[in-house]
């Protein structure tokens, strides 16, 4: 295994586990919220907010859309072509 393939594979390493800690916490904040002596329409706000977080950086890492897709062409040795509608 190259230095640069070791490399990539440690940052996806460190990625997936923030991610997974980031996981861990909103979802521990998503049950705090619900059991909150609050009215109904804080608690479904402040959930829903959570969840919108939790889902974002759950796509944004596994679905790569933080990563260009020249740097992903490149990992892939593959190229990058845009079609235009």
């Amino acid at each position: 295994m190259s230095a640069e393939h070791a490399e990539d594979i440690e940052g996806k390493v460190r990625v997936y586990t923030a991610v997974f800690g980031a996981v861990v916490i909103l979802t521990l904040m998503n049950v705090m919220a619900t059991h909150r002596a609050a009215g109904v329409a804080l608690t479904i706000t402040t959930v829903l907010m959570i969840t919108v977080v939790h889902a974002a950086s759950v796509t944004c890492s596994f679905q790569h859309l933080t990563t260009p897709s020249r740097e992903i062409a490149r990992r892939h040795g593959t190229s990058v072509t845009h079609h235009h509608a």
